[in-house]
């Protein structure tokens, strides 16, 4: 699993705590003749007074649901398509399967404890694996696998040139200070990268030219707040140089 695949996992875990306890939890309190007052994740409340779950509390809870499952969709794909620009659109497919595996899992774990506060709301006591099972929304499979294959397909078979340019923009929308190694990677990729977009299609399919792969080590050192070299925050000459002959692949000399 990839280090943002990691990441989103952790998230997830942290998001399912707080929307069960916050959310889920609350609908409770129309059992003990309570109102509440929650989030309908489009901006409104749903607001219900003491009433029991009725056909229309039932329609607005799963609406909301519905709207937070879509929603939540959106936003960790948004998520992996800044950090496949930022990557210069390397590792796009590992970072597409990581957000549809931690995604799925994460919205069907949702989905089962929505099923099961249903059931308990209507008084029938608690639902079997087998009812559990019977009540997957299959839908939500599908557009994720749906956002995956198209965030795929959308960086498959981008040139060299369009990469840099992803990367330069999304770097120059972030406020906040870049590190000196970090804007000296990217003028590198700006300067070798347009001139050997031709040479750059000879490199095996799966393995990023060496601009790239300088480029990956800055942004990666730039979030840690290492440095390129133990000494300064700058590449040398002799740097580029060795980084340029030390990772072609096999057969590139």
């Amino acid at each position: 699993m990839t280090r943002f695949g990691n990441r989103l996992a952790a998230e997830f875990d942290r998001e399912f705590s707080r929307l069960a306890n916050e959310w889920y939890l609350q609908w409770h309190a129309l059992a003990r003749g309570e109102a509440i007052d929650l989030d309908d994740f489009r901006g409104g409340r749903i607001r219900l007074d003491g009433v029991r779950f009725d056909a229309s509390a039932e329609h607005a809870y799963w609406s909301a649901a519905r709207r937070y499952a879509r929603g939540k969709i959106d936003e960790a794909f948004t998520q992996a398509e800044n950090r496949i620009r930022a990557r210069m659109g390397f590792g796009a497919e590992a970072i597409a399967d990581d957000t549809a595996i931690g995604l799925r899992s994460f919205l069907e774990r949702v989905h089962r404890h929505a099923v099961f506060t249903e059931y308990r709301l209507k008084a029938r006591g608690y639902p079997d694996e087998r009812y559990l099972a019977a009540r997957r929304d299959d839908a939500v499979a599908a557009e994720i696998r749906r956002r995956r294959l198209a965030l795929i397909e959308r960086y498959r078979s981008l040139p060299l040139r369009r990469k840099i340019a992803l990367a330069a923009t999304y770097l120059a929308g972030k406020r906040r200070r870049l590190r000196p190694a970090l804007i000296a990677a990217v003028l590198l990729a700006l300067v070798f990268g347009l001139s050997r977009d031709s040479a750059a299609a000879d490199w095996p399919s799966d393995y990023p030219p060496p601009v790239s792969r300088i480029y990956e080590r800055a942004l990666s050192n730039d979030r840690t707040g290492a440095t390129l070299d133990a000494k300064s925050d700058s590449f040398t000459t002799d740097q580029i140089g060795a980084s340029r002959s030390s990772i072609a692949p096999p057969g590139v000399a």
